[in-house]
């Protein structure tokens, strides 16, 4: 279960790789939209993670006053399937975002981030809800570069905080960015 909620805590925001070569290029409709969610923009695609078990998808949604997300995994037959979905607003300078799991170890999920260094990279507390009570861990995504973006999930308060998971996500702009 732990696993399942890391999973789905770092991602809407975790992993899979894929052998193509990673472009950065954003969707068109990226391009033509003002997008009003800080610091999501240059997330806006689909996205792989290092070990082939989850995807991940931005879409921009409400004409750019919010993002769609959600997290995909292959089901017994290969096909990819929606384990996880919601939906990141702008509050202020913040990205709030709530999320529902299928199989993800959690009940909900909220998000609160906080862009920083103006390139990309957001800071994030995770609040999700289990069936053993409450979990908080805090996430850092590094802007992204060269067609990856890298994360790193933190639990614990202050100086105690742990390492739990770290990696990449690959960028896939040969994908259709829907998470239908």
């Amino acid at each position: 279960m732990m696993i399942r909620l890391a999973c789905a805590a770092a991602a809407l925001f975790l992993s899979a790789c894929s052998p193509e070569t990673p472009t950065e290029s954003l969707p068109d409709e990226a391009a033509s939209v003002v997008l009003t969610v800080p610091g999501l923009a240059p997330y806006i695609g689909v996205w792989d993670g290092e070990d082939g078990q989850l995807r991940q998808v931005f879409q921009i949604a409400n004409g750019g006053a919010a993002v769609d997300a959600c997290m995909l995994a292959p089901n017994e037959a290969g096909e990819w399937r929606v384990v996880s979905e919601g939906r990141y607003v702008a509050e202020g300078d913040e990205i709030r975002g709530s999320f529902t799991g299928e199989a993800m170890g959690f009940e909900s999920l909220s998000v609160i981030g906080y862009p920083v260094g103006g390139d990309g990279g957001v800071d994030w507390v995770n609040t999700a809800v289990t069936a053993d009570g409450e979990m908080i861990t805090y996430e850092t995504w590094a802007a992204p570069g060269g067609g990856l973006f890298t994360y790193v999930i933190e639990r614990g308060e202050g100086v105690d905080r742990e390492l739990w998971f770290a990696g990449q996500w690959r960028f896939r702009g040969d994908l259709e960015v829907s998470c239908d």
